[in-house]
């Protein structure tokens, strides 16, 4: 069984929906008997949830997935308040952390890992979401390649992370000749992401955290 807690502000005024079709997206892996899936609506992504929350799967690899807003400095995901930020990084030891929030990448991602956190795959600046509603599947599609196959197969981290890459230049070249204003956010979204851990932990797959 792998143990996850997904964050998701669908309570946003601007883009809560797009958060919750990307929580619904991983959800569906929920009938899957080596997945156990923990939601943490938008009511609820406030920091005194998740210190309360977490503790209850961090002495076993578990994952975590924050599916809401950066701060602009990289220090913090934002919910209700910073649900997550440095005062409570140590929580996530023995945690993948996967977030789609703008920036986290910059900062946080290295105090988490500087906490025993044992990879993170986020974004290092703004993560841009499509003009066109109609390719929100696509940008979700994309941006989550690489955790959604974390779950269904047993290759390693850093090895999703290429695969992502490389997924989402298929599908930049697939809408290019079609739109090109959103293959260029699909492109800033794709040169974004980090991938932070030692090569060790970059690693691990699935298994390593089946508990």
């Amino acid at each position: 069984m792998i143990n996850t807690v997904i964050a998701y502000d669908n309570f946003d005024n601007e883009i809560g929906d797009y958060f919750n079709r990307s929580y619904l997206h991983l959800d569906e892996l929920r009938n899957q008997t080596t997945i156990s899936i923990t939601g943490i609506d938008g009511g609820n992504c406030s920091q005194t949830s998740i210190n309360d929350l977490i503790p209850l799967f961090n002495q076993s690899p578990f994952v975590f997935v924050g599916l809401s807003h950066g701060t602009d400095d990289g220090l913090s995901l934002r919910g209700i308040d910073y649900y997550i930020q440095q005062n409570n990084a140590n929580l996530f030891l023995n945690s993948f952390f996967y977030s789609t929030a703008c920036h986290i990448g910059r900062c946080l991602g290295d105090i988490l890992i500087s906490h025993n956190c044992k990879c993170f795959i986020g974004y290092t600046d703004k993560s841009e979401v499509p003009l066109v509603p109609d390719y929100e599947d696509l940008f979700i599609e994309c941006e989550l390649h690489a955790l959604k196959n974390f779950f269904l197969t047993t290759k390693s981290i850093q090895v999703l992370y290429d695969e992502m890459i490389a997924f989402t230049d298929e599908k930049i070249i697939e809408i290019a000749n079609v739109d090109v204003l959103e293959a260029m956010s699909l492109i800033r979204n794709r040169d974004r992401f980090v991938i932070i851990g030692t090569d060790d932990d970059k690693s691990l797959t699935s298994l390593d955290f089946s508990v």
